[in-house]
């Protein structure tokens, strides 16, 4: 079984996956600078890992043909993701460390728009 993560914790505090990733990215800095989580394996344990935690990578966890249409789109024109340059090999570090919940513009579930924000 791979390392998935999510938000369960809605007792203690708001579930916000964003600064789950976030403080798990950090502290593996803080803890063990041998054993750092990379941001874009931390973005696998919430999408591609999760899925195969649940037995559903034939149907989620990717984007690929066949599968559903479940993803979100964030604008990284908001100030929060400036970087000059932006290089793309530092995308997935700039997604765990600098993304909130505001920046997200659509999330699609099942192929259909469910949330869009104005």
């Amino acid at each position: 079984m791979q390392i998935s993560i999510g938000t369960d914790n809605i007792m203690a505090n708001s579930p916000d996956l964003f600064e789950e990733l976030r403080y798990l990215y950090r502290i593996s800095r803080v803890i063990d600078n041998q054993q750092l989580i990379e941001a874009k394996s931390l973005l696998k344990m919430i999408t591609i890992n999760a899925a195969k935690n649940f037995e559903l990578e034939n149907d989620i966890g990717s984007i690929k043909k066949g599968k559903y249409a479940n993803f979100i789109t964030i604008n990284l024109n908001d100030p929060n993701f400036y970087v000059h340059p932006l290089e793309i090999q530092d995308i997935y570090r700039l997604i765990v460390q600098r993304t909130k919940s505001s920046n997200i513009l659509k999330t699609i579930y099942r192929g259909k728009v469910v949330f869009e924000r104005n």
